[in-house]
Formats: C-alpha cells, sequence, structure tokens
C-alpha cells in the first residue's frame, strides 16, 4: 500500500493489540499531544469506514544518529 493510504482500525487496532475502542481514544490522545506541543493538527486522519492514515500534508523524517 501506498504511505497515504487508510489503513482500517480494526488491522491496526489488532496489529497493535488494542480493542477499536481503546484504539480510537489513543489516536485521539497522540493528536491532542501533538497539537499541544509541536502546534499541528491531525497529524493521524481518521475516516469512517476507511481507517486511519498519516496526514499527507507533514513529511516524517527519521534520521540516525
Amino acid at each position: 500500500n501506498k504511505i497515504y493510504d487508510y489503513y482500517p482500525t480494526r488491522e491496526l487496532a489488532t496489529i497493535l493489540e488494542k480493542d477499536e475502542v481503546s484504539f480510537m481514544k489513543e489516536v485521539g490522545k497522540i493528536n491532542s499531544i501533538i497539537q499541544g506541543k509541536l502546534k499541528l493538527k491531525h497529524i493521524i486522519e481518521g475516516r469512517q469506514g476507511s481507517g486511519y492514515r498519516l496526514n499527507p500534508k507533514y513529511k516524517i523524517v527519521l534520521e540516525s544518529k
């Protein structure tokens, strides 16, 4: 799958060994923390019936030390 595709909520929750409701709450917490500390909105986007994805307007770069 492409990096910006939506992934089904059920799949993501299963991979993380959580139920769907707990997973959705965690996504909300993560977005709130990022918005508070980095002033970026909706890093993780959710769409009912589609799932979740990383917001394509932000670029995430991993750097090695």
